[in-house]
């Protein structure tokens, strides 16, 4: 009887929990259908708000209707149409606007994302990379050389050890990049919210610049930067936060993209246009194309044979078995088997100007990037007597552009950094050094010009061989060292001088 009843209560307790099983079900499916309905509700709502938007959108930029008095077509209608009471001419529609704004501000994510790319990392570093490749040189004010040498080596100890060169093209790179770039320096023992203040840095409180990413960087506007369009600083950040830290705009170097208006700015954080913005649909033309020749080249051939396709339908087993027969019996270096009555066609695709249409994409691209092609794609000037030397020319004019640029970040990483270094200001100034270095076969040709007129000179009695030799000396590059032989000189003529004094008196 007691295992009839243990039996019994057991049999309840499945019941129970069978029950209890279905009714748990029954509740998620309740839930689920709940949780569908708002869904399905949200998405109606949404889509009806923004049919509303849309329609708001779309009434805001709606073109003033252009008619003919006599009745005549719109292509007879003047080509522009007089400004209506919003400002706008009516001259671009809703799907010529819409194609500039997918052009627009695409978010810091997307511009790293694209950044990747072989392409796009290529373009947004090399003007960096060509700048300060370049290198420049340091100089002291108010230093002997022998003492402003030994201070010159510490600082360059220093910038190797902190990578101050490669921080510098990584500054360029990211501008690019994003359009903005942050450069944050650091020193201890100082308060960032307070302005920085470069006399109170003391020895060994200098540690460098950093480059948080923009999206970790949040502007703050107070005052007239923020309410006053003919202020100086209007629209520009009083205050970074960075990390729930506000830095004063001291502690900040900004150095932006192309720069937009005003009405803009909010959209893009105070900075710029990024170069990714404006090269991302050229890169994706350019890569389409070099991805799709392989994918030609594969599938140039294609052969046609006439059959007859009624026969074909009644009989496709028989059909497609010979065309399974034809395919194994035929590779591009055999020969295809056909029937006598069989008429036969290849049909090849040619490819003639595949490569000149990949190579204009690229082109593009290249001029959006303000870089010549034969340096974005490491190649050889093409075409009758091209040296690439105009395209060349206005690349390093570029490039002298960004060295401007990246003078800021300079100019305030002495002024820490020789407080910190020296324990007061020294003046360290920098000088960039001149890009495109000459050969030294066209430093022999100039070098050739030079001694020509000197010559001309002397013999016309215009400047003496003295002069000359003055200059020589004084020129690092002549490969002359004409110091001794000058102080020989100038002793013999010193003697000559007394000499010839004496005998005046005489």
């Amino acid at each position: 009887m007691k295992l009839f009843a243990g039996r019994k209560q057991r049999k309840q307790l499945e019941d129970k929990v069978l029950e209890l099983t279905q009714d748990l079900s029954k509740e998620k499916e309740k839930k689920d259908r709940l949780r569908n309905m708002l869904f399905q509700r949200s998405k109606r709502l949404a889509v009806s708000e923004t049919k509303k938007l849309n329609e708001g959108i779309a009434k805001t930029f709606e073109q003033p209707k252009v008619y003919a008095k006599d009745g005549a077509a719109m292509d007879s209608t003047p080509a522009c149409t007089p400004m209506d009471d919003r400002g706008s001419y009516g001259l671009i529609n809703d799907q010529q606007l819409g194609y500039f704004y997918n052009h627009g501000f695409m978010g810091y994510t997307a511009c790293a994302t694209i950044g990747q790319h072989w392409f796009a990392s290529k373009a947004c570093t090399i003007k960096g990379k060509v700048a300060v490749g370049a290198g420049y040189k340091l100089s002291i004010n108010g230093e002997t050389d022998e003492n402003a040498e030994a201070k010159i080596k510490e600082i360059r100890k220093w910038e190797r050890r902190h990578k101050v060169k490669r921080n510098l093209v990584q500054a360029e790179k990211f501008k690019e990049v994003f359009g903005v770039r942050h450069i944050l320096f650091r020193v201890d023992g100082h308060d960032p919210e307070l302005p920085l203040n470069f006399d109170s840095v003391k020895k060994g409180q200098y540690r460098g610049f950093s480059q948080p990413d923009p999206q970790w960087v949040y502007p703050i506007l107070e005052g007239e930067s923020l309410t006053q369009p003919a202020s100086i600083d209007f629209y520009t950040p009083d205050y970074f936060l960075i990390a729930g830290q506000r830095y004063h705009k001291s502690w900040v170097v900004m150095i932006i993209g192309d720069e937009v208006a005003d009405v803009m700015k909010p959209f893009y954080r105070y900075g710029g246009i990024s170069l990714t913005q404006k090269l991302w649909q050229r890169v994706y033309s350019a890569e389409r194309c070099a991805d799709e020749a392989p994918e030609l080249l594969a599938t140039m051939r294609m052969i046609v044979e006439k059959t007859d396709v009624a026969a074909a339908i009644l009989d496709e087993e028989s059909f497609i078995e010979g065309q399974e027969f034809n395919a194994r019996m035929r590779t591009n270096f055999s020969t295809r088997i056909i029937n006598r009555e069989d008429d036969v066609t290849q049909i090849q695709t040619t490819l003639a100007g595949v490569s000149e249409l990949t190579m204009d994409q690229y082109q593009i691209a290249s001029a959006i990037a303000e870089a010549p092609i034969t340096i974005m794609m490491s190649d050889t000037p093409k075409g009758f007597a091209a040296t690439g030397e105009n395209e060349l020319k206005q690349f390093y004019e570029t490039c002298s552009w960004v060295q401007d640029e990246l003078s800021e970040i300079l100019d305030k990483h002495y002024e820490l950094l020789e407080r910190s270094l020296f324990g007061t200001a020294v003046g360290i100034e920098h000088e960039w050094c001149e890009l495109g270095q000459m050969t030294e076969k066209e430093a022999a040709e100039i070098r050739e010009i030079d001694s020509r007129t000197a010559l001309n000179y002397v013999t016309g009695m215009v400047v003496s061989g003295e002069e000359i030799r003055d200059k020589l000396s004084n020129d690092p590059e002549s490969g002359y060292n004409l110091a001794t032989r000058i102080e020989g000189d100038a002793e013999e003529r010193a003697l000559d001088e007394l000499i010839k004094g004496v005998e005046d008196e005489l």
